[in-house]
């Protein structure tokens, strides 16, 4: 008897089952009143297995699982330029130039070879005999339970969200959607402080500057994982600083996208040096200047500092005579004094390395006079007690047999 239920049940369960994973709940989030365009969220969190279409009175999209690898999101953005897709930070994104989301009286269905496995509707107090014709079949293979949602209390820029995985209005909650912002391509990441000196907690920050002779809202953006309010906006030629976020001492990546998910701005580093900012200088060498990215004081809300590019060589060393500094004279014999700031370098050390006739590139910034800010040693100079005392290399050469024979005597012994 008891072998008999177990069969019964095993069998209930072959039968069963797959008709409870088909009827899954994809459709997460909808914004169908979008005053810049609407959107449909699907969440796909076990991966997709099959080839869906999303539609509403027509196919809006068809995906496929070939496009799907690691995303468990997939957003359908209306009134697009152009159709395309595009992965980014785990969600598919389907571009459409459709018009969007009729706001009175619409269902949208997600459907497979099966038939439909997901749904969700809305109505207005007055719909028309199609759309009620659309609903009654929805009703009718039990995609949908009961009345829809009433559209009439949908406001502009609210959506729907989903908070029940069940098929009636009751598993909807109505949400205020964050007012998007503005479209630019002329906010740039402009200097961060990752690593502050001691504890990093609630010290860190990111500083964006609008290149832009407009003003740019930055409602819904995006910089790392952190939604932007609409209530944040930079003035033309402004900065503005970020500083409810957390930033990795090592291998950080930072992504500044508007609130289309397109990237904006990048910015990459290794290592954070504690207690200096990784700023987008300007660096000037000569009639040419260039930007880069450059570890130095931070410049909160400032204009970065400009940097100068000197090369030449060591024409007298570092030494102390009210500051320390040193010497270079370049091609033109132009002499240039360098200010050592010890906040910055180790006086010492660089005594020991900078030796006359040394070639080196020079990093500095301007005040009443260069200060070094890094350097590079191009072509070092030997002197000549260094070049006498040097082991010549064919004395290694001569080493090697002894050191073979050194260790035959050992395996031997």
């Amino acid at each position: 008897m008891k072998k008999t239920k177990v069969l019964i049940i095993v069998f209930l369960s072959l039968i069963l089952l797959p008709n409870q994973l088909t009827h899954a709940q994809f459709l997460s989030k909808i914004a169908l009143k979008d005053k810049n365009s609407d959107w449909i969220e699907i969440s796909i969190p076990d991966g997709l297995k099959q080839e869906i279409e999303i539609k509403d009175d027509s196919l809006i999209s068809k995906i496929s699982p070939e496009q799907i690898t690691d995303e468990k999101i997939i957003i359908i953005h209306f009134k697009s330029k152009s159709e395309k897709t595009e992965s980014s930070s785990g969600i598919f994104h389907v571009y459409t130039n459709k018009n969007g989301l009729t706001g009175t009286s619409e269902q949208i269905t997600i459907e497979t070879d099966e038939g439909i496995i997901d749904t969700v509707c809305w109505q207005d107090s007055s719909p028309t005999a199609s759309e009620k014709t659309d609903i009654a079949e929805l009703k009718k293979v039990k995609a949908w339970q009961g009345n829809c949602i009433n559209s009439e209390k949908i406001q502009k820029n609210e959506r729907i969200e989903r908070i029940k995985n069940s098929n009636t209005k009751e598993s909807w909650k109505i949400v205020k959607l964050e007012t998007d912002g503005d479209l630019s391509q002329k906010i740039i990441i402009n200097e961060i402080f990752p690593n502050p000196a001691g504890k990093d907690s609630g010290k860190e920050w990111i500083e964006l500057y609008n290149a832009s002779e407009k003003k740019v809202n930055l409602g819904n953006w995006k910089i790392k994982d952190l939604k932007l309010s609409n209530k944040i906006e930079i003035p033309p030629h402004q900065f503005i600083i970020i500083s409810d976020l957390s930033l990795k001492n090592e291998n950080e990546i930072i992504e500044l996208k508007d609130f289309q998910n397109t990237l904006i701005s990048e910015l990459r580093y290794k290592k954070a040096e504690e207690g200096l900012a990784l700023s987008l200088s300007s660096i000037k060498k000569g009639n040419l200047r260039k930007k880069s990215w450059i570890w130095t004081t931070p410049s909160k809300n400032t204009k970065n500092q400009t940097f100068y590019e000197l090369t030449g060589k060591i024409s007298k060393e570092p030494e102390i005579n009210k500051e320390y500094y040193f010497q270079i004279t370049n091609d033109q014999d132009r002499q240039t004094k360098i200010i050592i700031d010890e906040n910055l370098h180790n006086f010492l050390l660089l005594q020991s390395i900078f030796k006359k006739g040394s070639k080196i590139n020079v990093l500095a910034k301007k005040e009443s006079a260069y200060i070094l800010e890094d350097f590079k040693i191009i072509d070092p100079e030997i002197t000549e007690t260094e070049a006498n005392t040097a082991t010549p290399k064919w004395t290694y050469y001569l080493l090697i047999p002894i050191f073979l024979m050194t260790f035959v005597l050992i395996a031997i012994l």
